[in-house]
């Protein structure tokens, strides 16, 4: 997540047919000593302001990247399913949804052909999942979602310190109605888009290298 440039639906052609386009896919606020870590206050306020709960103001970046095989999503950001509880803890806009982000740009769910989650957090994975009713429902059906296995088994079993970041419903939903393969190490998911294992936010968190 980032709280900079590039602004929603920017573009980056990158050449031999692949395009990167950033879509908003939320926007929340979080706690800023959390988010800012050891980064001293008086820093990083001036950037960005908290609030009176001392919350900063987030936006949810994904990443659209179109290749000449394939329509990639990086990451789906907050989604647009909390509670009203939950839309005032984390102040969510319920006005922002990333289907709509996409469309913005042209873009139709079903024309997603991958979902690269760089790591399971809900603030970066629940916009892969939509209400349908009383139910949770992949919003990207038609997609091949990715993830580090190893990912998925700390969300699971709960081995991390920001395990209150992993929502298991979510999880248990999402393994069971979409489709999936599991990165272990770095890999290539089509040609001009691969993944590295490079740990530090989760243990198992990858990143996505476009070229």
């Amino acid at each position: 997540m980032t709280t900079g440039p590039p602004d929603p639906g920017s573009c980056l052609e990158l050449g031999g047919g692949v395009r990167v386009t950033s879509i908003l896919g939320g926007h929340m606020r979080l706690d800023g000593g959390a988010m800012f870590g050891v980064v001293p206050r008086p820093l990083w306020e001036r950037a960005n302001p908290p609030d009176e709960r001392n919350r900063v103001a987030s936006a949810c970046r994904c990443l659209l990247v179109e290749t000449p095989e394939a329509k990639v999503l990086v990451d789906t950001g907050c989604g647009d399913r909390f509670d009203a509880k939950g839309r005032e803890l984390f102040a969510i806009d319920p006005e922002i949804t990333l289907v709509d982000s996409l469309a913005g740009v042209g873009v139709d769910p079903q024309q997603i052909t991958h979902v690269l989650l760089t790591h399971l957090h809900f603030d970066h994975s629940a916009g892969a999942l939509r209400r349908d009713g009383d139910e949770l429902a992949p919003v990207f059906a038609g997609a091949l979602h990715i993830v580090q296995r190893g990912e998925l088994d700390d969300a699971r079993n709960g081995r991390s310190i920001m395990r209150s970041s992993y929502l298991a419903q979510d999880l248990a939903v999402l393994t069971d109605a979409a489709a999936w393969t599991w990165t272990e190490g770095d890999a290539e998911i089509v040609p001009g888009v691969r993944v590295e294992k490079t740990g530090g936010h989760t243990e198992h968190h990858q990143s996505v290298i476009i070229h």
